[in-house]
């Protein structure tokens, strides 16, 4: 088991970012990622992160990593041009845990991309755009394009764009997304969507061009609560857009979400909830 050695628990790692917002994030010059973990069986703990110019924390190619106690903050962010600044980016991985943290940021949360067996747990989000699922940066690779036996628990967001986000690339290739779970989710405050799924996905948005080149299935969400924004004219409860023959085997259970001024729309209808 390895141990970062080299920050001391309880530092502060400042990212300077407002020397690089510019309020367009991807879209404008390119901006450092503030960190990124390629490790084997390794912890990282307690962890404090300020105002990262663009991707917080980036896991590529980790196997048996464990990430707890982290902050992330890039409040300053909200006012001065933030954007794009994902907490923990999951680009590929095995065995990968978060668990016990808190990020305030102006992008998803968590958003996972491809990887086997990850579980994340105890996280406080704020600004966010959800805890997420994001598949299919990859043309060609089936491999690059696999999500499998992901769990979000014990979750809460706050003030955030949304709060659980599943999206696959309609300009990616093949690819895969099973058995995801999301259990005792909580939510305040969310702008556009509580639940959103969708399969047309590209560059950065919708394009309502469904394609099934990644179908969804064994997904399971328990006791998902939460109140969206009394104040947003985006709010929407639940979307869920799926291509053809995508999305199968969707159990959800204890799902009750309040608020919302534009009506949910549904083209594919999980057991257990009725749109």
């Amino acid at each position: 088991m390895y141990i970062l050695p080299f920050i001391r628990v309880g530092s502060l790692l400042d990212g300077r970012g407002a020397l690089y917002w510019d309020g367009i994030g991807d879209k404008g010059p390119p901006k450092p990622f503030f960190m990124i973990i390629a490790v084997t069986n390794s912890v990282f703990r307690n962890i404090n992160l300020l105002n990262c110019p663009h991707h917080c924390t980036i896991i590529n190619g980790s196997d048996g990593v464990t990430l707890t106690g982290w902050n992330i903050d890039c409040s300053y962010g909200d006012e001065h041009g933030g954007h794009n600044t994902d907490g923990f980016d999951v680009v590929s991985g095995n065995n990968v845990v978060i668990k016990d943290s808190t990020v305030v940021n102006q992008d998803d949360c968590v958003a996972v991309n491809q990887g086997f067996n990850m579980s994340f747990s105890g996280l406080r989000c704020s600004g966010s755009h959800g805890i997420s699922i994001s598949v299919g940066f990859s043309k060609t690779s089936f491999y690059d394009n696999t999500v499998r036996n992901i769990t979000y628990s014990n979750c809460t967001l706050s003030n955030s764009i949304n709060a659980i986000h599943i999206k696959t690339h309609n300009d990616g290739g093949p690819g895969e997304i099973e058995d995801v779970t999301y259990e005792d989710i909580a939510f305040s405050d969310i702008i556009n969507f509580a639940i959103s799924i969708q399969q047309d996905y590209a560059d950065g948005g919708s394009t309502g061009v469904l394609k099934g080149n990644i179908p969804i299935s064994n997904l399971q969400f328990r006791n998902i609560r939460g109140v969206l924004s009394s104040t947003s004219t985006n709010a929407t409860q639940v979307l869920i857009f799926c291509a053809e023959r995508a999305c199968t085997n969707w159990k959800w259970s204890d799902v009750s979400i309040s608020g919302g001024v534009v009506d949910s729309y549904c083209n594919f209808e999980p057991e257990g909830y009725t749109c």
